[in-house]
């Protein structure tokens, strides 16, 4: 017997027929899982915004607001929104070798000294493979290539201050109290980044004096 093209068509074409006693088929909606990273905890589906972090591990309260996530396309892993954020800086330079230098968004990858530029001047992201750069000393121009030895104090300072905070985040809870210390960890992280900027700062005007003129 050959099939009914019309029923075929009406499934099809019909978002009402994608349902059955009530439930839409393969939804996500309302769906939690326990996930150990980015931070150990209790990740939500909410549909239209993705997933977001609800509530950590050893915590008595949910998140006040959910955490977003995102998924970095250059690491192949979820993470924070905000710490996405904070990984990445728009600098001048060529895309590629022999080119003139354009506006690229560049990302700080984990080791915290090398950078890869995974969005154009548009805003668009640029596939891989990525050839690594560092930042110089000057803390404005990026250098294609692996970093030299000389360079990583300047690379270090931008690592994101996420993972830092994260290894004394159950002590100060222990202390202060599970929803006390969430708050007491925002200002830490905020001042943290802050003291990272300003160290950068540091190193870079003691390469200036230490170091003689370099010409390029």
């Amino acid at each position: 017997m050959a099939p009914n093209l019309f029923l075929c068509l009406r499934t099809l074409c019909c978002p009402t027929y994608w349902f059955q006693h009530g439930d839409r088929v393969d939804s996500n909606a309302n769906r939690e899982q326990h996930w150990e990273t980015p931070v150990p905890g209790t990740y939500k589906f909410l549909p239209g915004r993705g997933w977001h972090l609800i509530q950590r591990d050893g915590c008595d309260f949910e998140e006040k607001a959910p955490a977003a996530l995102v998924y970095c396309r250059i690491l192949h892993r979820y993470m924070f929104e905000s710490e996405l954020e904070e990984r990445c800086r728009w600098f001048s330079a060529p895309l590629h070798k022999g080119t003139k230098p354009e506006k690229l968004r560049f990302f700080l990858l984990d080791d915290g000294l090398h950078w890869v530029a995974g969005w154009d001047s548009k805003g668009r992201f640029i596939p891989g493979p990525y050839p690594k750069w560092w930042l110089d000393e000057d803390g404005e121009t990026m250098r294609r290539g692996v970093s030299p030895p000389a360079s990583a104090n300047v690379s270090r300072c931008n690592k994101p201050p996420d993972t830092d905070v994260t290894l004394i985040e159950s002590d100060v809870k222990q202390i202060v109290g599970n929803e006390a210390g969430l708050q007491v960890l925002d200002q830490l992280k905020a001042l943290t980044s802050r003291l990272y900027r300003l160290d950068a700062e540091i190193e870079t005007l003691k390469t200036t004096f230490e170091r003689p003129q370099q010409w390029h």
